[in-house]
């Protein structure tokens, strides 16, 4: 375990020593330009009795001792060096845990599993020749870091890095490009991102880029009404590679999409290159736009639309099973003391085989994002993504602002009194007989009226309750467990929804 050095000047010691960081300190006419974003940062703040920060912690790691490790989800954090520097090492398939370089002072680390939500790429170690200093920085004060250009520029161009690296390698897997010709096509290449209802390219526009579509929904539609909806994976403009050639359709973003954009002027200038695109490619290309059954695309927009396509642990109920004796949510309050379980939601209809549809409502319940939104805003990081990647709070450290409730689209998330210490129970057996032995049904729970010491509470998936010990190899909800009819459902959309699951590319 790391030794935490507490001192606020050893702290802003550190803080100096790191590039765009030490801007943190900078003055204007004799005070400081961050102020406030530097109290919050080192010292924490006191908000009408709710603390807020300290968002930095200086950390001194023995020699060879892991600092992240590869695999972990680590959403809540990423770091600095202070000092000497840190090794790296990755998994590799045919070497094992291989030693691939150092990272030197004033260098930021770990900062995509925050930013991209995904798990640790690499381990990074203390070096074997010493102690290691390490500032780790937690998540809400990246909303005060991007005020600083130098660490904004950072942030982004370290995302941007990760997002182009991350479609190359999933090309490495798919093509049998060489990695000479992988580093020629990155030089005619750039990652993009794009907000929703960006309009990609236009109908009759001249083809000028290809793009391969990493992340997103897209929407397609010609002068001709059809209209149709895609998934990542895709490759469009390979037409216009040999000749000049004018886009058949418009595409438009359904959401936030990143992509790899390829200039084919530039691809143009090498006819090997030509060739060896247009061949790697073609299997990946997108179908031609042709009409699509109006049951089939109106259950796809209405899947894309609410933002339920990318739910990674989605809850369904089958309406025609429900029988509305509200056994989930009586079960979600006996196991974590309130319900977190809304029965209302999402309506939608589910395509099945042979034609005939299925009437499924999907909750007012976490979903666990893919992008959540309920974490932009928290000023404490109580909410962030744990082991196994679902979303989740930390009563801890969650001062109850309520933010991240009025950030979720979906209802998910509820503001209830914090837990005081039970009392002792002083109910001897005869109580327990008559309550095991009452025809009555369980009195219904007291309305909640208070405003003060709040804290926000969601679906966790029953993470650390008696349903999933630390050895269970199968997950158990216990919604899903305690329905009579088997109407309940944790399930992957893309899986359990075929109109929507055929929509990916490579």
């Amino acid at each position: 375990m790391p030794t935490e050095i507490k001192s606020k000047r050893q702290i802003i010691e550190a803080v100096k020593t790191v590039p765009g960081l030490k801007e943190l300190l900078s003055k204007e006419e004799g005070h400081f330009h961050y102020e406030i974003d530097l109290e919050v940062m080192v010292y924490g703040r006191n908000y009408g009795g709710k603390v807020v920060g300290p968002y930095l912690k200086l950390l001194e790691f023995e020699a060879g001792e892991a600092i992240i490790k590869e695999g972990d989800w680590g959403g809540n954090t990423f770091y600095y060096v202070v000092n000497p520097k840190v090794d790296v090492f990755v998994n590799l398939p045919d070497k094992g845990t291989t030693n691939v370089g150092t990272i030197g002072p004033g260098l930021q680390f770990g900062e995509m599993s925050i930013l991209a939500g995904v798990p640790r790429s690499a381990t990074i170690c203390a070096p074997k020749s010493g102690k290691a200093r390490i500032l780790e920085v937690q998540r809400p004060a990246l909303r005060l870091l991007r005020k600083i250009p130098e660490v904004n520029q950072a942030l982004d161009g370290a995302y941007r890095k990760h997002g182009k690296k991350a479609i190359f390698a999933e090309l490495r897997k798919v093509t049998n490009l060489t990695p000479e010709w992988l580093d020629i096509l990155s030089s005619c290449a750039r990652f993009r991102v794009f907000s929703r209802n960006h309009v990609l390219f236009a109908e009759q526009t001249l083809m000028n880029r290809i793009y391969i579509i990493r992340t997103g929904w897209i929407r397609r539609n010609s002068m001709a009404g059809y209209e149709d909806i895609l998934g990542k994976g895709f490759v469009f403009g390979l037409e216009g590679l040999q000749t000049d050639y004018s886009w058949p359709y418009t595409l438009t973003l359904m959401e936030r999409a990143e992509l790899l954009e390829i200039s084919i002027t530039k691809v143009r200038k090498d006819p090997v290159l030509v060739e060896v695109v247009q061949q790697q490619f073609t299997n990946f290309m997108a179908p031609p736009l042709n009409p699509v059954p109006q049951e089939e695309l109106h259950s796809q927009k209405d899947l894309t639309e609410t933002g339920l396509a990318n739910a990674t642990n989605l809850l369904v109920m089958d309406m025609d099973l429900c029988v509305r004796c509200g056994n989930c949510s009586l079960a979600c309050h006996k196991m974590h003391g309130h319900s977190r379980l809304l029965r209302e939601g999402i309506h939608m209809s589910r395509l099945k085989n042979g034609g005939s549809q299925q009437s499924v409502l999907s909750p007012a319940v976490c979903m666990h994002c893919k992008d959540p939104e309920c974490m932009t805003g928290c000023p404490t990081g109580a909410i962030g993504r744990f082991e196994g990647g679902q979303v989740d709070i930390t009563p801890r450290t969650c001062i109850g602002c309520g933010d991240c409730a009025t950030q979720c689209p979906y209802n998910a998330i509820s503001l209830i009194p914090r837990r005081k210490k039970e009392e002792p129970k002083t109910n001897g057996w005869k109580t327990k007989v008559k309550d095991l032995l009452r025809l009555q049904p369980d009195p219904m729970p007291a309305a909640v009226d208070a405003t003060e010491d709040l804290v926000a509470v969601k679906c966790n998936l029953c993470a650390g309750t008696s349903l999933n010990p630390p050895d269970s190899k199968t997950p158990a909800f216990s919604c899903e467990e305690n329905c009579p009819t088997g109407a309940l459902a944790r399930i992957n959309p893309k899986e359990y929804f075929n109109e929507i699951g055929k929509l990916d590319g490579l």
